[in-house]
This record gives structure tokens, C-alpha cells and sequence, in this order.
């Protein structure tokens, strides 16, 4: 069998996976306590937990970045049912900014794939931020489904959040250290 081939048979058969929930059996934890690996990489690792300096913020800080996460994919939708005639115009742009991100996960989910079960989670959110500039055009185009005057106020408190969460972050670290 091909090696490309084997890969993709052993990757979409293996229970781990980013997106899907870790099994109680395999790691002799409580199910409250199992998280789904998506969350551990791509919220708490990769919004704070970048490596030997974790200082991670209270659980229900992630709780509200994932919401803001997850409300983008509607709310994107939205924009493109609003904005249907510049989407056909501009498909390819789209596409292609689509699949940066869609490449740069599938590449890092891929450099540490394992066909056994893993004890730790290998990946880090960090590892998403080349695709940083096309997620952040895609944000952008996402506010047109507040219409030409609502995504002026919802992309500067979007602003404002983001400026927010820096310097918690900053003073969760400082009075961490130092306190």
C-alpha cells in the first residue's frame, strides 16, 4: 500500500484525533476530566499555554474564547448569504483562503500523527499561526453579517476584547511570577 495511502487509512481510524473526544478507558481518568483534544490545542494552547511558561487563565476564560470561536462559523455563513454576489465574484480568493488554514492544521496534525494512543498531546496551538493572516481576513469578511455600519462596532469590540485579553494575560503572568 502506498505510503500516502496508509496514512490517511491509519490517521482517519485512529480514536485520538483532534476533533474527537479523547475514551475514558484509555487514559484512567474520570469523564469529567476528559477534554477534547481540539480544546487543549487549539483554545487553552493556543491562546496562553505556549510552553515552559504556562500560566493558564481560570477554565471559563476558554469557555468564552471557544464560544467566540465557534460563533465565527454561523456568523460567517450569515456574512456570505449577505454578501452572495461578491462570494461568486471572488469563489477563488475564498477557496484559497479556506485552505491555508485547512493545510496548515492538516500539516501539524500530521507531523505528530502516531498510529498508537499518545499519553500527552503533542500538538500546541501555536503551531496554527501561519495561518494567522488568512484567519484574520476571514474574521474580517465575517463581519459584513452585521451589515456596512454593525461591523464597525462589532469589529472594535472584537478589538477591544482582544487588547483586553493581552493584558490580562500580561498581569496573569507578572502577578504569577512575582506575586
Amino acid at each position: 500500500m502506498p505510503r500516502a495511502k496508509r496514512f490517511t487509512t491509519s490517521l482517519t481510524s485512529c480514536p485520538t484525533l483532534a476533533g474527537l473526544p479523547a475514551k475514558a478507558a484509555i487514559h484512567d481518568a474520570p469523564l469529567s476530566d476528559i477534554r477534547l483534544p481540539a480544546f487543549s490545542i487549539f483554545v487553552v494552547r493556543g491562546w496562553a499555554a505556549f510552553g515552559a511558561y504556562t500560566v493558564s487563565f481560570p477554565h471559563w476564560v476558554y469557555v468564552v474564547i471557544l464560544t467566540a470561536m465557534l460563533s465565527a462559523i454561523p456568523i460567517s455563513i450569515w456574512a456570505t448569504r449577505r454578501e452572495w454576489s461578491w462570494v461568486r465574484r471572488h469563489r477563488l480568493e475564498l477557496v484559497a483562503l479556506i485552505a491555508m488554514p485547512v493545510a496548515v492544521i492538516v500539516g501539524f496534525e500530521a507531523a505528530y500523527y502516531t498510529p498508537g494512543i499518545r499519553p500527552v498531546i503533542g500538538e500546541v496551538g501555536r503551531y496554527a499561526f501561519p495561518a494567522i493572516g488568512p484567519l484574520a481576513v476571514l474574521v474580517v469578511g465575517a463581519l459584513h453579517a452585521f451589515g456596512r455600519r454593525g461591523m464597525l462596532i462589532v469589529g472594535v469590540g472584537l478589538l477591544v476584547a482582544m487588547i483586553a485579553l493581552s493584558y490580562a494575560s500580561q498581569l496573569l503572568t507578572l502577578t504569577s511570577f512575582y506575586a
